[in-house]
């Protein structure tokens, strides 16, 4: 009798041996789980903490804006016009849709500065192509790194990169094929020279990208002076700008090889469209 008890005792310690084995290993899976969760959980909040100081970081600006247009509204004669062009500038650079918009039509309704209902109608009218599809960013987020054109360039290269450019470029539409470009000139106050020959420029870059069929949807675009405090349209050289989006860094040097600018194009953390180009010819 006892000779027989022995193997079934030994089959019962074996198999509960088995079954803490098990419960250890199923244990580990779940702390395994619970750690990879809780971390998550902890990188979600992180990131909802950051979103939330950004709003009321934005926030705290959209109120200090709003008082400037206020105050600028309330004033008259010459210290109305020297408000009126600081709250545009601060409209435009620290302030997003739907917000700036509204303020931008306040200022426009109130201002009596023809100089300045000038600005301002062509940075609404800038804003209402935008709103029709043209507009590089789909999210307003601040900020874009751009390359920069080297200043010790000779005279000569801008002097002969027009009428290179008027020459049509073979091999388009490539890996242009489907995309949208806007090629931006900016408005200089200082000298109207210098905007007339950035228009030029943009001109003849729109001219070799011209295939005679719809491969390629190209638009020649001024930055107004107020657009241009925008983050995402701030720029002081010839350059071009891509997104996010599979192999647009190819096509963004293919489109840098037409138009004539040296430059390697620089990704745009602004968030915006797929098939996306944009050109800024806003070098001197």
């Amino acid at each position: 009798m006892a000779e027989t008890s022995k193997p079934a005792m030994f089959d019962w310690k074996f198999g509960w041996e088995a079954l803490k084995g098990s419960a250890a290993a199923i244990a580990a899976v779940f702390s395994l789980y619970a750690s990879y969760y809780a971390s998550r959980n902890a990188e979600a909040l992180n990131t909802l903490k950051l979103q939330l100081e950004s709003r009321a970081q934005q926030s705290a600006l959209d109120i200090r804006v709003y008082e400037l247009v206020e105050k600028a509204l309330s004033l008259e004669g010459a210290a109305a016009k020297g408000h009126g062009v600081a709250a545009a500038a601060l409209i435009n650079a620290l302030t997003l849709p739907p917000l700036r918009d509204q303020l931008l039509n306040a200022l426009r309704v109130a201002s009596k500065d023809e100089a300045l209902i000038k600005e301002l109608d062509a940075t609404l009218q800038f804003d209402a192509q935008s709103d029709d599809g043209r507009s590089p960013s789909t999210g307003g987020a601040p900020g874009a790194s751009s390359s920069r054109l080297d200043q010790t360039a000779p005279a000569l290269f801008s002097a002969l990169v027009p009428p290179l450019l008027a020459q049509p470029a073979s091999g388009l539409p490539g890996l242009l094929k489907g995309h949208r470009i806007d090629l931006f000139y900016c408005e200089s106050q200082a000298n109207a020279n210098i905007t007339e020959a950035r228009r030029k420029r943009a001109e003849a870059a729109a001219a070799r990208l011209k295939t005679g069929t719809n491969d390629i949807n190209v638009q020649v675009r001024k930055l107004p002076t107020f657009v241009q405090a925008r983050p995402e349209y701030q720029s002081a050289a010839d350059e071009i700008r891509y997104g996010d989006q599979p192999r647009e860094i190819d096509a963004a040097r293919f489109l840098g090889k037409v138009v004539g600018i040296r430059d390697n194009p620089r990704k745009t953390i602004v968030k915006q469209s797929a098939n996306y180009l944009s050109v800024f010819f806003c070098g001197s």
